[in-house]
């Protein structure tokens, strides 16, 4: 899920934008405070809400390895999320704002049009 929420032309036009601002990390900390809120009441109501419906509960990946893999991601994660933000921001900071704009809305568009094509 991660890869598709990173290649959404939305989430990358938004943070291009953000990035162009005279100061983004206040706009990416606001950005992320609710993207991380949203996250947290959807998964409340998966959890609390949606429990008592009869969908399969069994998983072909045991808990144990599934708990390992979170973990390392979440170690791994914000210091891999942390270059790659920075270096995102030094290319948009070397390049005009015209080109970045241009070419956001060129891949946001490519992105749209496969995605409706379903290829």
């Amino acid at each position: 899920m991660a890869v598709v929420a990173g290649v959404d032309p939305v989430r990358i036009g938004a943070v291009a934008f953000m990035l162009t601002r005279s100061r983004p990390m206040r706009l990416l900390i606001g950005y992320f405070i609710g993207g991380f809120g949203l996250s947290l009441i959807i998964g409340v109501v998966v959890v609390f809400v949606l429990k008592d419906l009869k969908i399969a509960k069994t998983s072909a990946i045991p808990p144990g390895i599934e708990i390992a893999v979170g973990a390392l991601a979440l170690l791994v994660a914000p210091d891999a999320t942390r270059t790659r933000i920075e270096q995102l921001y030094a290319w948009v900071s070397s390049h005009q704002r015209m080109v970045v704009t241009v070419l956001a809305g060129v891949v946001g568009t490519y992105l749209v049009i496969v995605g409706v094509s379903k290829i």
